[in-house]
Formats: structure tokens, sequence, C-alpha cells
């Protein structure tokens, strides 16, 4: 699978989540304040967005790619992320978000 060819080369975990079609686990990452704009550092410059977009020999793995490609536009468009404390979890906007 194309996430096993990348093992190693600092791909973030919703990174992993898009190639391989978890909707679930990219919503609850997402909730959870997961950057959805970084690029992975193996030369390819990977984001979760273009991950999602592959296009692969197993129907059902697009299908779920597409959902998660629906949540990663929606997060991207939000620009929404959660503090990091786990105390507090407040959302707020990337530019004005001011860890705890």
């Amino acid at each position: 699978s194309y996430c096993r060819r990348t093992v190693g080369f600092q791909m973030t975990p919703i990174m992993h989540a898009c190639s391989n079609g978890h909707v679930d686990t990219v919503r609850r990452m997402i909730e959870y304040g997961a950057r959805v704009d970084l690029v992975s550092r193996d030369g390819d410059d990977w984001t979760p967005l273009t991950l999602c977009m592959i296009i692969s020999d197993k129907p059902h793995l697009d299908s779920r790619r597409a959902d998660c490609l629906k949540l990663i536009l929606e997060a991207l468009r939000k620009k929404q992320l959660r503090c990091c404390n786990p105390k507090c979890g407040k959302p707020g906007y990337r530019s004005t978000l001011k860890l705890c």
C-alpha cells in the first residue's frame, strides 16, 4: 500500500489516515485540532489534501478518501483549531489562537 512505502518519511497521523481512507479518524483528528495544512518532509510535499486525491485500484478506498477530502476541504476553509492544552481545548482560529 502507499502508506507502507512512506513510513518513516515524517508524515503526520492525519496524512496516514487520509491515505488509508479512515474517515472517522480524520474527523476526530480535525475535531481535536490536527493541522491539515502541514507538508510531509519526504521530498514529495504530500499534504492531507493531496493524499486524499490519490487514485487506487481499490474502489472502496477511493470513496472513503473522497469523504476524507470533504472533511479536509472544510477544515481548510474554516481554519479552525483547538488549543493543545487538554485542560483548555478552546476553539479558535489559527491567526488568533494563543497557547494556554
